[in-house]
């Protein structure tokens, strides 16, 4: 299905699109010091959040998922999603929306990744969904987006 007629069909209107922001929180020491020490990680991180938006083409915001997650890494082993990762999605009144999936990797790998599917869907046709995706390759200091819409 193409972008506008998912747009037609979700809102009567084309030209619906899609934003990503990112947000993070400095690294506590103390309250990352047991995780440090019991694992011996190189260093952790603080808590990341990338939340994706639905947009109308009106530029009214339809939904938004957000994706929180925090992680460590090792020099030598990887990358481990040690928080998280957390997913909602939040809509307005006449929409809904869940997520279908929502992981990390649970062990040390190069690159460490969260990922989220999600999807809203207007209330009249409650069978019908939008499916979204986000992805988030994460190394020691820098990390990857990638999502798609309608997909």
């Amino acid at each position: 299905m193409q972008p506008d007629s998912t747009c037609i069909q979700l809102t009567g209107h084309v030209g619906c699109y899609v934003e990503s922001t990112e947000t993070d929180t400095q690294a506590n020491t103390a309250s990352n010091i047991f995780v440090q020490s019991a694992s011996a990680w190189t260093g952790c991180s603080g808590i990341y959040t990338y939340v994706q938006t639905y947009y109308s083409w009106t530029g009214l915001a339809l939904a938004a998922s957000s994706m929180k997650f925090a992680y460590c890494y090792d020099a030598r082993a990887g990358v481990q999603v040690t928080w998280g990762p957390n997913c909602y999605v939040t809509t307005i009144i006449g929409y809904g929306g869940g997520v279908n999936y929502c992981s990390g990797n649970g062990y040390p790998n190069w690159p460490g990744w969260a990922s989220e599917s999600w999807y809203l869907y207007p209330y009249s046709a409650w069978w019908w969904h939008i499916n979204n995706q986000q992805q988030v390759l994460i190394y020691p200091t820098w990390q990857s987006w990638s999502g798609c819409t309608a997909c």
